[in-house]
């Protein structure tokens, strides 16, 4: 089967848990030990955090990899090093490489699409990484790594049926990427906010919260979002 025909058949095959990516990186050498990276969570405005936040270690003169999802068209947009596509046949090599493992582990869709996404910055040589997380926080393959910095970018009501019933629940599950002593930035604001402080505290997080520990100039956070 081709490498891409296989990956999109798993979908759908998602269970909560962080043990068949951290066994999967594993077998590969724990790539994501290899650079520094920031996660990048969320309701809404994670792709667009990223991608900024990937532009402006750019500009500062790293190497950077980035990885977001869905993609528009080809799945390459995925995962990009300096803005640049991962070329499809190093795509289709990668799969290849993780298949056997992925299956053994029955890996799902999105945790064989973050080892590859990983492996591939790993061996480009990134000085950075910058991963937008998928769903949730707590139980999603990009929380395998370990960050220098974590977004939440905002708490909203979409997913949930997966993540709530209450937008604290969301909050609760987003706030999976915040580790103790890590800088954690948030525009969030009401109830979501107030579990992501509850969370922070917890767990001896520093959190900034956009309008108070931090500004950015010609930009208000509503309760929507930011304008």
């Amino acid at each position: 089967m081709d490498p891409l025909a296989w990956l999109y058949a798993r979908q759908g095959k998602v269970k909560p848990g962080l043990e068949r990516i951290q066994a999967l990186l594993a077998r590969l050498g724990n790539p994501q030990e290899a650079y520094p990276v920031a996660l990048i969570g969320g309701t809404n405005g994670k792709g667009t955090t990223a991608r900024a936040l990937a532009a402006i270690l750019e500009e500062a003169g790293l190497r950077v990899g980035l990885y977001t999802s869905p993609h528009l068209v080809d799945f390459q947009e995925r995962i990009s090093v300096q803005g640049q596509a991962i070329p499809k046949d190093r795509l289709l090599v990668l799969l290849e490489e993780v298949r056997p493992l992925a299956e053994a582990l029955e890996a799902s869709f999105f945790e064989v699409a973050t080892a590859v996404a990983l492996l591939h910055f790993a061996r480009e040589g990134v000085g950075f990484a910058v991963l937008e997380v998928g769903l949730g926080g707590r139980f999603d393959a990009t929380n395998v790594a370990e960050p220098l910095l974590s977004v939440v970018t905002n708490i909203g009501h979409d997913h949930l049926e997966i993540l709530g019933p209450t937008l604290r629940d969301v909050a609760r599950e987003k706030a999976g990427i915040f580790r103790q002593g890590v800088p954690a930035l948030t525009a969030a604001r009401g109830e979501g906010l107030e579990e992501l402080r509850e969370r922070a505290r917890a767990m001896g997080t520093p959190l900034w919260v956009l309008g108070e520990e931090f500004s950015l100039l010609g930009v208000e956070a509503l309760g929507e979002g930011l304008a």
